[in-house]
């Protein structure tokens, strides 16, 4: 920051910028000056845009895809036969009861093990 010795006071550092033309700027540097924002997409054009802007995330992944728990459990079933199809009741039960609890799906204990023999076609 350099004072000004005529009358020492502190120039503003927005004013003491050089306006470079286009042409002497980095790619990125003119891309962010055109939108307006900063590398992490703060500013700029995609802030409060319409929905007709391309590539822009409309709310939270997880909101948008929100799935069912049915959808829920039929995919953890269909995943825990991959892993572990070939196991025993017991063992397919006790992976069944883990990836619901971290799923938070509540489910009995009959159901769980009605599921463990679908894993293993058994049912």
């Amino acid at each position: 920051m350099t004072t000004n010795q005529q009358d020492g006071t502190t120039p503003d550092p927005e004013s003491e910028r050089e306006e470079r033309p286009a042409e002497e700027t980095a790619p990125r540097e003119r891309d962010v000056a055109e939108r307006g924002g900063d590398h992490l997409g703060h500013g700029g054009a995609g802030e409060g845009a319409g929905p007709d802007v391309p590539g822009e995330q409309r709310g939270p992944l997880l909101e948008q895809n929100e799935a069912s728990v049915d959808d829920k459990v039929s995919g953890i079933v269909e995943q825990t036969r991959a892993d572990v199809g070939g196991g025993s009741l017991d063992e397919v039960v006790v992976v069944l009861r883990e990836r619901f609890s971290d799923a938070k799906i509540e489910l009995s204990a009959s159901e769980i093990e009605r599921l463990a023999r679908q894993v293993l076609g058994t049912n």
